[in-house]
């Protein structure tokens, strides 16, 4: 189905915290809307969104995956995302796409730490949701107490659209409140024998249909006098109800269910055409390329193109597949257009829809509709497409803090050469990746949101691209100061026949205040030094105070003065004095009290109250100095300055010790003097005096 009214069309994620059952529905709404003929499993590798070698590998889904369904004749766009820790910036960029969202809890742990997460990030854009409470098959499933931790969890009105007929190994239907209609399932083909309400559930489905009326009326103004005068709702007046109330965030309806069994799933599906909005309901403002003036982007085909592209795909033998949301507008194959966000004119390739790993070309893509583009080269991720008659352009996309580094060493010299291609593709398919080639610890360093995230960027290098990398642990950027003032003379002189080299030079080394860096002063008076050897002078020095003389690090905030020296009217030379100087630094330097400097962080972590002493007693363990806290509603923010070289790993054992609700940020505060004991063990594993003995 390409062109269809947007009245018609419902675009959303599934989110919720990694193993909910979110990759099982999928598979479950697929099946049911005839769009796969066998349910596939992420256990054993076949599910549709879970493809990806990495994703089959582990069992849990890393990429944000869409597929195309339709429901009573209606389009679905529902995007599969990753509920693992690690991999929540993807859902989040991918929400600011969607229209609505459904959070697929889990009706055994409800109050899972991501459910939180994902759900603040709906409460940010505004997204109407609905819930779906999964493995209500499974042991200890607990409709009620589910109800409950959400209700605590999570600020939204959740009420449920129907009510479980049994639990775990007893769960086998619903009923549903709208209806008052009972639905036993006896396989999971998703058909159910309709029938009357069990007398032993009378008295729990008419309290909880009670409040679902009652949530409706409170919707809109009018339902509300009708309620409170004692006249009942129609079955329109509360679906009337409930769909104003979603689309104000005002509740958010709950249908219980199991994705494995297909049981609840067409609920679902009846709930998110009938209450979530369509792409006519939310119509986003945004600015024209390079003015402040905005336009509306009406969801309308015939109005000028706008969209955006939310997630790269990159697959063998086929290329980089671009998933586009589409805003307004209709794109074509071979549509010409504008990428607004890098001000490049492009030509549309084939348009495919998507069923997870199955591709469906299609001849056109309209508003509120999602589909992949491929051989577009000049697009990436987080782009805005365009016409040239309306250039608009969304706003440049946030990247997430990184939390994790490690260092790659090649193995070989192919593995080098072969890196940088491979990081161009890799780069483009994750933009929360981070690498640089450190210029203080000369390593290649990856920055990632945490150790899966990392492993599955290495995994990829190795697997994909053939590059094998070692993996260890950073370098820290440490630097040399002195504390003390000293000097002392530099001297070069060699005669091996014909013409020799002589350099002379006294220097004197004094500390400057943090931050002031390295001043070279020149206090030769009556020609000792010539005036065209100064600057050989202070090359030597600078030559030599990048390595330092503790433990190979650069030397910084002290001030060199020349003052002192003699020269050869033959023999010397820029090189003879640029070595003098380079020997000189070396032994002045080791007698003015060196000390090595570490990077201290200034940390913010925000982690629940129950987590208070937990956290600041391992911020003591860190070296870390507590400067403060700071209610956040729930939560707490504890600031410190810890040194960087304690940090290592730290999100592994924060995420830990909250059972994953623990968040932080660091940045650089300042450079302090490294405690003894640290210091002595760092320049032994530097190995750098023994260095400078060869030498």
């Amino acid at each position: 189905m390409d062109k269809i009214a947007p009245e018609n069309v419902r675009t959303l994620a599934l989110v919720g915290h990694g193993g909910t059952g979110k990759t099982s529905l999928t598979e479950a709404m697929l099946f049911d809307t005839g769009g796969i003929t066998r349910m596939g499993k992420v256990d054993d590798g076949t599910a549709h969104t879970d493809y990806d070698p990495d994703e089959i590998h582990r069992r849990i889904s890393i990429n944000a995956v869409p597929i195309t369904a339709t429901w009573r004749e209606t389009e679905l766009n529902v995007v599969d995302c990753p509920g693992y820790v690690d991999f929540l910036p993807e859902v989040q960029t991918c929400l600011q796409d969607m229209d609505a969202a459904i959070l697929v809890a889990n009706a055994v742990h409800a109050n899972e730490a991501q459910n939180a997460k994902v759900w603040s990030f709906c409460s940010q854009l505004e997204l109407p949701a609905a819930c779906f409470l999964s493995k209500m098959d499974k042991e200890n499933a607990d409709f009620e107490k589910a109800i409950g931790e959400l209700k605590a969890d999570l600020e939204g009105n959740l009420v449920p659209i129907a009510v479980p007929i049994g639990a775990a190994g007893t769960f086998k239907g619903y009923v549903n409140l709208l209806t008052m209609k009972s639905h036993v399932f006896t396989d999971d083909s998703g058909k159910s024998k309709e029938g009357p309400i069990d007398s032993s559930m009378e008295t729990v489905v008419q309290k909880y249909r009670e409040a679902l009326v009652e949530a409706a009326a409170a919707a809109d103004d009018a339902l509300t006098e009708k309620y409170l005068e004692g006249d009942e709702l129609t079955a329109e007046e509360i679906d009337r109800g409930i769909r104003i109330g979603v689309l104000a965030r005002k509740l958010v309806p709950v249908v219980p269910g199991s994705g494995t069994r297909n049981i609840g799933v067409q609920l679902l599906m009846d709930v998110i055409v009938k209450f979530l909005p369509s792409p006519v309901d939310r119509t986003p403002a945004v600015p024209l390329a390079g003015k402040e003036e905005k336009v509306f982007l009406k969801a309308d085909g015939s109005e000028e193109l706008c969209g955006r592209v939310f997630k790269v795909l990159t697959e063998a033998h086929v290329g980089e597949l671009f998933l586009v949301r589409m805003y307004s507008g209709t794109l074509t194959p071979g549509s010409a257009i504008v990428n607004t966000t890098r001000d490049e004119k492009e030509k549309i390739g084939p348009i495919m829809r998507l069923k997870g790993k199955e591709r469906v070309e299609a001849q056109s893509l309209s508003a509120g509709q999602i589909g992949a583009l491929l051989k577009v080269k000049g697009l990436h991720w987080s782009d805005t497409i365009a016409s040239d008659k309306r250039p608009a352009r969304f706003p440049d996309r946030k990247k997430p803090d990184t939390y994790l580094s490690v260092a790659l060493r090649p193995q070989t010299a192919q593995d080098t050469e072969r890196l940088s291609t491979a990081l161009a593709k890799l780069r483009a398919e994750d933009p929360f990746i981070h690498t640089e080639n450190n210029e203080v610890t000369h390593e290649f360093v990856v920055s990632g949101t945490g150790e899966l995230h990392v492993d599955t960027f290495v995994r990829r290098l190795k697997d994909r691209y053939n590059v094998n990398c070692e993996v260890a642990k950073p370098k820290i950027p440490y630097r040399e100061t002195i504390r003390g003032r000293a000097e002392g003379q530099g001297k070069h002189k060699k005669q091996s026949g014909g013409h020799g080299q002589y350099g002379d030079c006294w220097l004197r080394l004094e500390p400057l205040p943090t931050g002031t860096g390295f001043e070279f002063e020149d206090a030769i008076v009556g020609g000792k030094i010539p005036n065209r050897f100064i600057p050989a002078v202070e090359k030597g020095v600078r030559e030599a105070m990048v390595r330092g003389i503790l433990a190979g690090f650069g030397m910084t905030d002290f001030r060199c003065t020349v003052y002192e020296g003699s020269y050869h009217a033959v023999d010397s030379s820029e090189m003879a004095f640029k070595t003098a100087a380079s020997k000189g630094f070396k032994l002045v330097a080791r007698l003015a009290k060196p000390v090595l400097m570490e990077p201290v962080m200034t940390v913010e972590v925000s982690v629940p109250e129950a987590n208070m002493g937990d956290i600041m007693g391992d911020l003591n363990s860190r070296r870390g100095r507590i400067l403060g806290m700071e209610p956040d509603g729930k939560r707490q923010i504890i600031k410190a300055q810890v040194p960087l070289a304690e940090l290592y790993k730290y999100i592994i054992s924060l995420r830990s010790m909250t059972g994953g609700r623990g968040e932080f940020t660091m940045t650089l505060s300042h450079y302090e003097e490294v405690p003894a004991t640290v210091a002595d063990a760092v320049v032994k594993e530097s190995g750098f005096g023994a260095q400078e003995d060869e030498e």
